[in-house]
């Protein structure tokens, strides 16, 4: 949950680190996810959780094993873990085992589990790092999303 003062909360399973408070351990009541006071937007699935901070970078954290979360390893993240180093994201998807993102330039992105080209790239192949989904053939530009 995203409070009003822009903190970030969670409860209930932690199978995967989804709760993101370092550990995977259940968790029965509200608990506040570090110290951060600039959560923007959040994502959640079943077993990963996203999300935006104001200054534009985005956060991932729980399971990983399809590359969801993007990186070099699909190792679980315990607590919010920075994915990449852009800071121009402003919209965010939890999928079931992928992930899409807008940045502000309109260009749609997606990576993680791709069965049955979910991801929208044109293949079945999974993918490990953000990748730039292309607008339909009838759009003059990739800004074409948002």
């Amino acid at each position: 949950a995203l409070k009003t003062n822009k903190t970030l909360w969670a409860w209930g399973d932690n199978s995967f680190g989804q709760i993101g408070n370092g550990t995977n351990t259940f968790v029965a009541l509200p608990t506040q996810i570090g110290n951060s006071t600039n959560w923007e937007e959040i994502s959640t699935k079943n077993s990963h959780n996203l999300a935006i901070k104001s200054d534009g970078t985005l956060w991932g954290w729980g399971d990983n094993i399809h590359f969801q979360l993007s990186g070099s390893d699909n190792s679980n993240k315990l607590e919010p873990t920075q994915i990449g180093n852009d800071n121009d994201w402003v919209e965010i998807i939890s999928g079931n085992s992928n992930t899409k993102g807008i940045k502000t330039d309109g260009t749609l992105l997606g990576w993680g589990l791709n069965l049955h080209g979910n991801i929208g790239n044109g293949n079945e192949q999974n993918i490990t790092t953000p990748t730039i989904i292309q607008c339909p053939t009838t759009s003059v530009t990739l800004s074409c999303w948002r």
